[in-house]
């Protein structure tokens, strides 16, 4: 008889994440700076992430989940939204929403500055806003390069 033997595949640790298609990290930086329980729309796409990095310190719109435990007249306005269809628009007044937090290159960027929601953070991928007017002590807004590799889990 030969003797078998056994495979040895490395250990799996971490998984890199895109940043194609992932927020900043400092994006999530800023939003746990901010004061807790706050309410954040955010963009569908990024919910897992966010509910791994957020919660249960922000309250989010919508996570991963999005099919199994979200409505789908909440998901449909959450597109709405987005892409500044109508019946969209009230969706971050109807929420309560604190921040927004989207890819910078949406329809929904123009309505939310044309309304006075105000930049509070932008990099590469995403921009955050907040309502009404900034403090006096905002920070201007800051952008963003990521360039270090990102991984999950991590920031």
């Amino acid at each position: 008889g030969g003797e078998l033997s056994a495979l040895k595949t490395p250990a799996v640790t971490t998984l890199p994440i895109d940043p194609r298609w992932t927020p900043e990290s400092g994006a999530v930086a800023f939003l746990n700076a901010q004061p807790p329980q706050r309410r954040v729309l955010l963009w569908f796409d990024w919910g897992g992430y966010a509910l791994w990095h957020l919660s249960p310190r922000m309250r989010i719109s919508m996570d991963g989940r999005r099919e199994t435990v979200y409505s789908p007249g909440l998901q449909d306005r959450h597109l709405r939204f987005y892409f500044d269809a109508p019946g969209g628009a009230s969706l971050p007044v109807d929420l309560a929403a604190d921040y927004v937090w989207i890819p910078r290159t949406l329809p929904a960027v123009q309505r939310l500055e044309a309304e006075g929601w105000h930049r509070l953070y932008e990099g590469e991928q995403s921009v955050i806003f907040g309502r009404g007017a900034p403090p006096p002590s905002a920070a201007p807004v800051m952008l963003t390069a990521e360039s270090d590799t990102r991984i999950f889990p991590g920031p």
